[in-house]
């Protein structure tokens, strides 16, 4: 009392004042544990102005706790002891593994009273047989957590209670005698059922709640014992297991063969919704009528829809026609019983057999084409759709040809001024260039698209286009039709199945080269004539189709190392994706559309190339391509509307307008850029397949191969480049054009790349910003140039020209 007083005297219990005691203790923002540091006897509480001895306190504690039979609330204590509530806490925290007590939230309990209520818990489970953890927590008002830790590790010591822990995570203390207790339970609750019943109700009967595995043991363990007659279905999930009795199995397969001699099949998904299992239903079928047809999912009546399909399929036949099928089969029954049924079953009893014709079964539809039909349209169909592709392609081809023997002859000319021998040496490298040029006609893609021939046979039998376009309404189908391309609909897989093989490739190439031949021979003069009209406009694309080529690639390389980088997320990867196609792969694509349509005569006014009424600025199809370019103006294909207000759909007026292999070529292009850059497209944008289009069909498309890049004209364009965003850099005053251009010259020094896209300010800035080729300085100096300008602030004059003659500088690292 006397130490109290003092220390009040003294203003100890002062709120604005610090102990003495603790004055010199910097470390120690908190008077009491300071105090309790110094002088660890003492127990200090400044809220309560109470002083105690530590060791008083703990034997006062004790003692209460036991008067409380080991378990006491920290609010009790408090008001006991008259010490600050959150001083007692940390004080109880403090000793409570030395006391061998609990602290949980404000319950505190010994380590004897855990122990007393288990040994009366395992009383309770050995008259009840089973308690679950969140009933004991209850009963205990204890957190559930805490109870099922201590209960679970406790209760391991009683050799006659075990753990079970449910499918739901709910876990049991049971007895050992509980697992007979439930077998029989479970016994007699199914040996009473009538009706299915679920495994889930069974385990609340028998208070299981949802230890749903135990219980399929149980009822597996009864099956096999012999003492249940019915049939379990588990399936994958668990919780939806099934118990069906036999008595209900043998009323629904009363049903079952009803429906079956009704309707002449039945589906295992159908018997399965009743509670019957495939082995029961094939057993009752097959008792029911022994020439049931079993197949993998379904199974079938002989005498109904065996009869049926062979009366459609022989009237096909006879009007050398084709019968859709599909109307004969059910849903839910797969196209491998489709199949089998008709190959298996049906073609045996045609007089032809297999030989009749052709089966296409595609995505539930199931057609049979009589061979009849099938001759039709490779005689009269066929023939006409390739002689008139042959024309458009070999046209193609031939411009292309005479334009390069045009540069050819000039070459020449000049070449044989010089000498005789130059003379020779030239009518060699003719004759060369000739067989060259034959060979690029066998090697170029020669067989008709698949659009062609089944948009021809559609206009022939309008069924069959009717089929094909409900299939397209239902199945929304935004893929390009290719004769590699599966699901495009039943016309499709027909001209994939039937009409192409071997002869059909091979009719399609001598075509091709027959017309090649008899325009070579024939129209020669005329179309150099008539080309030296444009000659001035496509001599100009041709030159400046290989720079846009070589500086795609350039910029391509640079997304390809992005994407490819292992620091780049896949959300960054496909905004990358989406810039690029969107910005470099339009332009491409525009420059490449503009030139086929002024080859081919198409009226200007057919197609439009921007997007909102804002066209790309300065865009000329056949002038050399900008290279120090920061980014492209979006190019948007769409037709303009016509007078009846429709909008149609550009890929498709391609197709119509541009003959052959063009249309669809690019077409093809232009839906691989992705939906966003044309009227009407869904599909997403692909860079690597893209890529490899107009490598590929270029040379199909405008007559021109694309031209591969190599090391040194690479060299060559990032020199280039380089000194074109120098001079630019130096001209400009726009804080924004500065940032840009010093960042694209930047991560060109440290990556050898060309920046360009939507994405200099954000992934291209933090990759450069990574490379340890730039110091932390210039790094948070080009973070704080893209905040500014993100922000519209405005940036000191100096702070500009820094960012600007970094930008210039030949060597950064010394910068």
């Amino acid at each position: 009392l006397e130490l109290l007083r003092k220390m009040t005297e003294c203003g100890y219990f002062d709120d604005k004042k610090l102990p003495s005691l603790c004055k010199n203790d910097k470390d120690e923002k908190n008077p009491v544990i300071s105090c309790e540091k110094k002088v660890p006897t003492l127990i200090i509480s400044l809220n309560e102005r109470c002083i105690y001895s530590k060791r008083a306190f703990l034997t006062e504690f004790r003692r209460l706790l036991d008067a409380n039979n080991g378990r006491i609330t920290l609010k009790k204590v408090v008001a006991i002891f008259s010490i600050d509530f959150e001083d007692t806490r940390r004080i109880v925290s403090e000793v409570s593994t030395a006391q061998d007590i609990y602290l949980i939230g404000t319950e505190i309990l010994t380590h004897a009273y855990i122990d007393l209520k288990c040994h009366d818990l395992h009383d309770v489970i050995t008259q009840c047989n089973i308690k679950t953890i969140s009933e004991i927590a209850t009963d205990w008002q204890l957190p559930l957590q805490f109870t099922s830790d201590i209960v679970v590790a406790r209760m391991e010591l009683f050799e006659d209670i075990k753990t079970i822990q449910a499918d739901d995570g709910t876990k049991f203390l049971i007895t050992d005698d509980y697992g007979e207790i439930v077998l029989d339970k479970v016994k007699k609750i199914l040996q009473d059922a009538k009706e299915p019943v679920k495994v889930t109700a069974v385990g609340k009967e028998v208070q299981f709640g949802a230890a749903v595995t135990e219980i399929i043991k149980k009822i597996e363990l009864l099956l096999e014992g012999g003492n249940l007659n019915g049939t379990l279905h588990t399936g994958q999930n668990i919780f939806s297991a099934l118990y069906t009795p036999s008595v209900h199995e043998q009323k629904q397969a009363k049903l079952m063969t009803t429906f079956f001699d009704s309707n002449g099949f039945i589906t295992l998904l159908k018997a399965s919704q009743t509670g019957i299992s495939k082995k029961t239903l094939e057993k009752c079928l097959t008792q029911h009528n022994p020439q049931a047809i079993l197949l993998n999912e379904s199974i079938f009546h002989p005498d109904i829809i065996i009869i049926a399909l062979q009366i459609d399929i022989d009237e096909s036949i006879h009007s050398e026609s084709f019968v859709d099928l599909s109307s004969h089969f059910p849903d839910g029954v797969p196209e491998s019983d489709m199949r089998i049924l008709i190959e298996e079953y049906v073609f045996p009893l045609l007089n032809e057999g297999a030989m009749s014709g052709s089966l296409i079964i595609d995505d539930g539809e199931a057609l049979f084409f009589s061979r009849g039909m099938i001759e039709q349209i490779q005689t009269n169909l066929i023939p006409a759709v390739i002689e008139s592709y042959a024309k458009d392609q070999a046209k193609i081809l031939m411009d292309a040809t005479l334009e390069m023997t045009n540069q050819e002859t000039h070459n020449e000319t000049k070449a044989n001024r010089k000498s005789c021998r130059a003379v020779k040496k030239n009518s060699k490298v003719k004759e060369e260039r000739k067989r060259f040029k034959r060979s690029d006609w066998e090697d170029t893609r020669n067989t008709i698209p698949i659009a062609s021939v089944a948009s021809a046979i559609a206009d022939y039998y309008s069924d069959l286009s009717d089929i094909q376009d409900n299939f397209d309404r239902k199945k929304d189908i935004s893929i390009e039709p290719s004769w590699d391309n599966d699901c495009c609909g039943p016309l499709y897989c027909f001209c994939q199945i039937v009409i192409r093989n071997v002869q059909f490739e091979r009719e399609c190439a001598s075509a091709i080269r027959a017309e090649m031949d008899r325009l070579a021979a024939t129209t020669i003069r005329n179309r150099k004539q008539g080309a030296a009209k444009f000659k001035s406009i496509e001599e100009s694309f041709e030159e400046s189709f290989k720079a846009a080529c070589q500086f795609l690639q350039v910029l391509a390389k640079q997304t390809r190392y992005m994407i490819n980088h292992p620091e780049t997320d896949d959300d960054t990867a496909t905004v990358l994706v989406e810039d690029w196609l969107s910005g470099c792969g339009t332009d491409f694509s525009r420059r490449i559309t503009e030139y086929c349509l002024f080859k081919h005569d198409v009226e200007e006014k057919t197609f439009a190339f921007q997007k909102d009424g804002i066209d790309s600025a300065n865009f000329c199809f056949y002038s050399e391509p900008d290279i120090g370019r920061l980014g492209f103006s979006r190019s948007f294909l769409h037709c303009p509307q016509s007078e009846d207000m429709k909008v149609k759909n550009p890929l498709k007026v391609l197709r119509d307008r541009l003959p052959g292999s063009v249309g669809v070529g690019l077409a093809k292009m232009w839906s691989l850029t992705g939906g966003n850059n044309y009227h009407g497209g869904t599909r997403t944008g692909n860079f690597n397949l893209f890529l490899q289009h107009i490598e590929d069909s270029c040379l199909s498309i405008c007559g021109i191969p694309f031209k591969m890049i190599d090391k040194k004209a690479e060299k060559g364009i990032l020199f280039a480049r380089r000194k074109n965003m120098q001079n630019a850099l130096e001209k400009t005053s726009s804080i924004q054009e500065i940032f840009r251009l010093s960042v694209a010259l930047l991560y060109q020094k440290v990556k050898t790349l060309a920046a360009c896209g939507n994405e200099i300010e954000s992934s291209i800035l933090q990759a450069l910003v990574r490379d340890k080729k730039i110091s932390e300085e210039i790094s948070a100096l080009f973070l704080e140039c893209s905040q500014l300008i993100k922000h519209k602030s405005a940036a000191p004059e100096d702070f500009v020209e820094h960012i600007k003659a970094c930008g210039l500088c030949k060597d950064i690292a010394n910068h």
